[in-house]
């Protein structure tokens, strides 16, 4: 599965930075994707905070998470930080893009 450099969501464009490098989140957490919302941007990356390469599939899967944090930020902004349900619907829709056939 290709992940694009940028899409729209009612009108604005979204962009998808790639980078080497996880971001040292809070402890022992990293970062692989980040919705920046103020920015428009998406950021994934390629890499753990160690330097371990991340697996094509989990850097997807982290696309749709972010993904769908943007999309409850835009219609049910009450929604966006719930991870459990943006991680569910994340799932579903990766699972479709992949499985899908044309």
């Amino acid at each position: 599965m290709r992940i694009p450099k940028s899409f729209n969501l009612f009108g604005e464009t979204i962009t998808v930075r790639i980078i080497p490098k996880a971001i040292d989140g809070e402890g022992t957490q990293q970062l692989v994707g980040l919705a920046k919302y103020c920015e428009n941007e998406i950021v994934l990356a390629t890499h753990d905070i160690y330097g371990t390469p991340i697996a094509k599939k989990n850097i997807e899967q982290s696309f749709f998470h972010e993904l769908m944090h943007f999309i409850f930020d835009k219609v049910a902004p009450d929604m966006r930080s719930n991870e459990k349900l943006v991680d569910l619907t994340a799932a579903l829709l990766h699972q479709m893009f992949i499985t899908a056939k044309y």
